[in-house]
């Protein structure tokens, strides 16, 4: 009977992808003249569940807040998006409710903990998220606040308009099976 239910178990355990055809990862900042939102339209990534690990990578370049100049600012003198292509995020454990990552239905909250990676700084940081199983897929919200400081990122505040130094990355993704999907490349 143990070995039918781990085998059960690993069954369900398996690796999931998602790109932007499977939702969305964006930021929302604020300066003293108003408050904005920003998106990526370019990222892919995969969640396995069976070792509790992922890896979500951004190009860099992609990043939009629908403003050129802004953009344009946040792009070449914020990111150095030509020298620095990718942000990532390696999660390196999952904490919580990890077994309702390999169930086929259920909801909770889990704990992703691992490193971000924007420019060439490097951060632990421990990335709260809900997870509800919808539509033959994984999906997985969350929030996480940041300061953009603390990543070696310049200042791009200009005359009157002030960046504040927090902004807040946001992600709703639903990832699915993948045939082949190796962790990392």
């Amino acid at each position: 009977m143990h070995a039918l239910l781990l085998l059960c178990a690993s069954l369900h355990a398996q690796t999931l992808r998602f790109g932007p055809a499977d939702g969305s990862v964006g930021f929302d900042a604020t300066s003293n003249l108003h408050a904005f939102s920003g998106a990526a339209e370019a990222f892919e990534g995969t969640l396995d569940t069976n070792a509790l690990r992922g890896l979500l990578r951004i190009q860099t370049a992609t990043l939009t807040t629908r403003l050129g100049p802004r953009d344009a600012r946040m792009l070449d003198f914020c990111l150095e998006a030509t020298r620095f292509p990718e942000v990532q995020f390696r999660v390196e454990n999952i904490e919580g409710d990890a077994a309702l990552l390999r169930a086929e239905s259920g909801s909770g909250s889990i704990t992703l903990v691992g490193t971000l990676t924007v420019r060439d700084v490097v951060r632990t940081v421990r990335v709260m998220a809900t997870v509800s199983h919808e539509g033959g897929g994984l999906r997985i919200r969350g929030r996480h606040a940041l300061r953009w400081p603390d990543f070696g990122v310049p200042d791009p505040s200009v005359l009157l308009a002030r960046l504040e130094p927090e902004l807040t990355v946001t992600f709703d993704v639903t990832a699915r099976p993948a045939a082949e999907a190796p962790l990392t490349r």
